[in-house]
């Protein structure tokens, strides 16, 4: 997943929005959104190469990473999917991001995200050094370099838009779902969201919105958001 947009406590009546690209190569199998962990149950998508995934949700725990580009990678080094499946399946925020901080140092650059409904973390490692940070009220945004960097170009298009929207807010969760969606599925340059390479695109994308009352929403396109409709996950509760 290489663009993630978290909005905490920013639009009337919603704790929580979060809207994310997986960008990806194309010939690297993978599908979604599948039951990672019926315990949980934890849902997201699964990378059939690694085993490990992107983003994915459940009771306890909702999280997602991303790859930076800004840092050198070794290939020999463990699954950044894996690290995310594995820090999820924890029973709690604090026992994830002790696993985590651990864990992390072991695997390429990234960023990692985790949320319970009260908390909102973000773990960085640049390839030398682990930094954490809790994330606030406000718009928060990771594309292919550390939270909140605006010198990314995705990163500015997804704050300028998410500002926008925030200016004049969708009436209600469903209605904030589907601009997300719309947001996701901007080809505008220089800092277009959904990205179509030779090998290599978007692939899916989620959406989810926790409303302060009522059923939280996720919803899921498995492809390229601009041609793939979005369809309801309902196969868990997400955490509250």
């Amino acid at each position: 997943m290489c663009t993630l947009v978290i909005a905490r406590r920013v639009f009337p009546g919603i704790d929580l929005a979060v809207a994310a690209n997986r960008d990806e190569r194309y010939d690297r199998p993978a599908r979604g959104p599948v039951v990672l962990d019926a315990r949980g149950p934890l849902v997201g998508g699964v990378d059939l190469t690694a085993g490990g995934t992107w983003f994915a949700a459940g009771a306890r725990l909702m999280g997602g990473i991303t790859n930076r580009t800004d840092a050198p990678h070794d290939h020999a080094r463990p699954s950044r999917g894996r690290l995310l499946l594995e820090t999820l399946q924890r029973p709690s925020l604090e026992e994830a991001l002790t696993f985590a901080r651990a864990a992390a140092v072991r695997v390429n650059p990234h960023v990692l995200w985790l949320d319970d409904g009260v908390r909102s973390v973000a773990l960085t490692f640049d390839g030398r050094s682990l930094h954490e940070r809790e994330l606030g009220e406000g718009i928060h945004v990771v594309a292919s370099r550390d939270v909140d960097d605006d010198g990314d170009a995705r990163a500015r298009e997804a704050r300028t838009a998410l500002e926008a929207l925030a200016a004049r807010p969708p009436d209600g969760a469903k209605q904030l779902a589907l601009a997300l969606e719309e947001l996701l599925r901007s080809h505008a340059e220089p800092g277009a969201l959904c990205r179509h390479f030779d090998g290599r695109g978007t692939r899916s994308a989620s959406v989810i919105v926790q409303p302060e009352r009522g059923t939280p929403l996720w919803h899921w396109a498995e492809g390229a958001p601009c041609s793939s409709p979005f369809v309801p996950v309902n196969s868990f509760v997400l955490p509250r």
